[in-house]
């Protein structure tokens, strides 16, 4: 890999890596090397311990007749990164003139870190200096204290206390302690021409100084090269992607990094599972949220198809089998394995997560068949509320999805209906493609599929054709009674409590949803009581108080269980309820289209002429063709809430799977050079990838580093046409429809590929040319 630029604001996460070693998620500390960081600019690696302190930074200097060089923008040479792994970082930089500083930090333990400095004399006369590692710890109280020269066993140790924690720094050579101008280890250097002075540093922080200095002893002795080694095997799995612009390469090595630096190992899970993210604010006792952080099946999704598949299976399967542990006798998997009391089903994507997984592995597949056969039988045992053989989604965020424009009460400008009473097309989709798989994966087993796969998967597509709309180009949701779309309307205002005067019948019959706003914000006792009549025109009264209302930033939101034909009035009661408050009545919104409703598109379950219609959508400048990605809702003009016109990358990920699966390359390179410019954007403005990006002006926006807004890297392969089969065959199966040159390694392959020409070096080391654009395979003897 050539040496990509470390300037600010970028900034990299290492953390233990879970291949090499534990990773508590209650006791993971996890570190950022920021390019500049803090008040002095300085090559900073940082930690909160998990917020149990503020930070604590540890950062090299060199000291040369007089003039420290600490801050990297001062230095003569940016720093440039070598290499970069989940637990291992490379770097060079010159703080002075022909005075080269080598870097490595190596995060080979759950409390500690490593650390080599390497000095290297590139000028023509001898070099003399100190060469420093600072440490500042800063505590959240007075009675704790930063880091101050200690000495152990008659060592020069840096010691501090803060956040039940008694971190301890340790440098080789011999090292003398300083207080200023920071609490400091320094060596002098005397460097001949061409000389070299390496240096190991270790950092831990347990609760025990002792412990930690022994731990810290121990680690200063551990050889590098057979981690290197062992490291190296482990990344060939990884298809590692260079392109001409420098951005676009940090892009591609980022988030093969980030991805990767995801695994932990999780209490009660067989092997090593996805976090959503994974931060220096994580990974203490105090971290409530370690257990939601554990991934669902669509960012599992979103990170096999993105970084490990289909080099790197392995993991993949293990993230199946953490799903299938937590299946109960019915076949209900909860939607994330972590946390297996919850009520809401896995998403029906976990069956091609698993066929994925294990597309090259036949006994692993007919070992799949009967647990997702029972897990999908669950889908239409538990998830169909009416019995009627249509699945519902119980909340957006088992869909993936929570800021669904219709069905998001937390956002003051979505109607907020309930999910629940929808039929949504993307989970027909997800369950049309399952019942698909299933039967490939009977057949693995050896086993004859019930007639009822076909049968059901008949229904749904039929389902979704009578769903779609050919204005919007999109299958639209619609009742999951009724089977109908009423429209959506605003039925009338009200200011105080009191009753409302409808008196109107619906074209067609609908649920009501009223929206309460209190005076002041307050969340208030309420009770809303619907009168009027049913489809059959029978007298229909319901009242909605307690849990039936949900309260997000000031407002309320009321669903209606009941279907309602005609409704006569509204009244709002409440002993709280002050004459300023106010009262909307609406009716649900199943017409804004979102970009799940292109999903159908996705499992290539449309006709040509629908299809070809998603296409055109996907391209539109006015829909879902926009600059950094296809947003989660096209409507609203420029006026649209940011929300709304986020992207979401494991649902473009979708979208590019749809346009390669229907023939549509070019479109599938064309989004991906959208998403890669946003995520391009991102690094270059705040040094870490975002959860969402805005789709007109690419701004990032929600977490930083989260899962979901990682770039799909693995897609540009398959984009390409470079379809790794086995570690001896590579298929190529189109030309490549990117302009510039991609250079990518795997399994010790080495590929470079340009319209027109591509270049590859096996790993036994042959050199084969293809200039032709049929499809071929590249194969070589086991």
């Amino acid at each position: 890999m050539p040496p990509l630029p470390f300037r600010p604001p970028a900034q990299m996460v290492l953390a233990a890596d879970a291949r090499l070693t534990d990773t508590p998620p209650d006791d993971d500390h996890v570190w950022a090397l920021h390019a500049a960081w803090g008040e002095r600019d300085a090559l900073a690696l940082v930690t909160t311990y998990g917020l149990r302190v503020q930070s604590m930074a540890l950062f090299p200097f060199v000291v040369r007749e007089g003039q420290p060089r600490w801050a990297a923008p001062a230095f003569a040479r940016l720093p440039q990164v070598h290499d970069l792994a989940p637990a291992y970082a490379r770097l060079t930089c010159e703080p002075f003139p022909d005075l080269a500083l080598h870097c490595e930090y190596w995060v080979a333990h759950p409390n500690a870190v490593i650390g080599r400095l390497t000095l290297e004399n590139r000028a023509a006369a001898p070099r003399t200096g100190t060469l420093g590692l600072a440490a500042v710890l800063r505590p959240f109280t007075d009675a704790e204290h930063g880091m101050a020269p200690q000495e152990r066993h008659a060592v020069h140790v840096l010691q501090g206390e803060a956040g039940g924690l008694q971190p301890v720094v340790f440098l080789t050579g011999g090292a003398e302690a300083v207080l200023s101008p920071f609490p400091s280890l320094t060596v002098d250097f005397d460097l001949p021409v061409e000389g070299r002075r390496r240096l190991t540093w270790v950092q831990t922080a347990l609760a025990d100084a002792e412990a930690g200095f022994e731990l810290a002893r121990k680690l200063a002795a551990r050889p590098w090269p057979p981690f290197l080694a062992r490291l190296a095997l482990l990344e060939n799995q990884h298809p590692r992607l260079e392109s001409t612009p420098p951005a676009r390469t940090w892009a591609f090595l980022r988030a093969r990094q980030t991805a990767q630096s995801l695994l932990a190992r999780l209490p009660g899970l067989p092997r090593p599972f996805l976090l959503t993210a994974r931060s220096p604010d994580h990974g203490s006792p105090a971290d409530p949220l370690a257990l939601n952080r554990a991934a669902s099946v669509l960012e599992a999704y979103h990170l096999a198809v993105s970084a490990f598949l289909p080099t790197n299976p392995q993991p993949v399967q293990g993230w199946v089998a953490a799903f299938l542990a937590r299946q109960e006798a019915d076949g209900f998997i909860p939607w994330r394995p972590a946390q297996p009391e919850s009520h809401r089903l896995a998403s029906p994507l976990l069956v091609e997560l698993a066929y994925r997984a294990y597309a090259h592995d036949p006994a692993g597949l007919a070992g799949l068949y009967r647990p997702l056969h029972r897990f999908i039988e669950a889908w239409y045992a538990r998830g169909d509320a009416n019995r009627d053989g249509f699945p519902e989604w119980s909340h957006p965020l088992q869909m993936g999805l929570a800021d669904l424009p219709g069905f998001a009460p937390w956002r003051r400008d979505s109607v907020g209906a309930d999910l629940a009473q929808a039929e949504s097309p993307a989970l027909y989709a997800l369950l049309y493609r399952a019942l698909g798989r299933l039967e490939t994966l009977a057949e693995a087993a050896g086993e004859t599929p019930p007639p009822d796969l076909r049968t059901r998967r008949r229904r749904l597509r039929q389902a979704v054709a009578a769903m779609w709309d050919a204005h919007r180009r999109a299958p639209l949701y619609r009742d999951y009674e009724t089977h109908e779309r009423p429209p959506h309307l605003t039925l009338g205002k009200h200011r105080g409590p009191g009753t409302l005067a409808i008196a109107e019948t619906f074209p067609l019959p609908s649920r009501v949803v009223v929206h309460l706003f209190p005076e002041g914000g307050q969340v208030v006792p309420a009770t809303v009581t619907l009168r009027g009549s049913d489809a059959r025109g029978k007298p229909l009264e319901e009242t909605l108080s307690g849990g039936r209302i949900r309260w997000h930033e000031g407002r309320g939101v009321a669903v209606s269980r009941g279907v309602f034909r005609h409704l006569a009035t509204v009244t709002v009661e409440g002993e709280k309820l002050r004459s300023r408050s106010r009262f909307v009545v609406l009716t649900p919104d199943y017409t804004t289209p979102d970009i799940s409703l292109l999903l159908p598109f996705w499992a290539e379950m449309l006709e040509d002429d629908a299809a070809q219609a998603v296409r055109r959508a996907l391209v539109s400048a006015r829909e879902y063709g926009r600059p950094y990605g296809a947003p989660l809702s096209p409507r609203g003009g420029q006026k649209a809430a940011p929300w709304r016109r986020a992207v979401h990358m494991p649902w473009n990920l979708f979208a590019v799977e749809g346009l390669l699966a229907h023939g549509f390359v070019a479109e599938a390179a064309h989004l991906l050079e959208s998403l890669a410019a946003a995520a391009q954007g991102a690094l270059a403005a705040q040094g870490t990838f975002a959860e969402t990006y805005h789709a007109d002006t690419g701004e990032g926006m929600g977490g930083r580093d989260v899962l979901g807004g990682l770039l799909p890297v693995g897609l540009w392969l398959r984009t390409a046409g470079i379809v790794p089969v086995n570690p001896h065959r590579v298929r190529f199966t189109w030309p490549t429809p990117f302009e510039e040159e991609m250079r990518v390694s795997f399994w010790g392959w080495h590929i470079r590929r340009s319209p027109g020409r591509t270049l590859i070096t096996t790993p036994d080391g042959e050199t084969r040319t293809l200039t032709t654009p049929e499809p071929c395979e590249v194969e070589i003897a086991p």
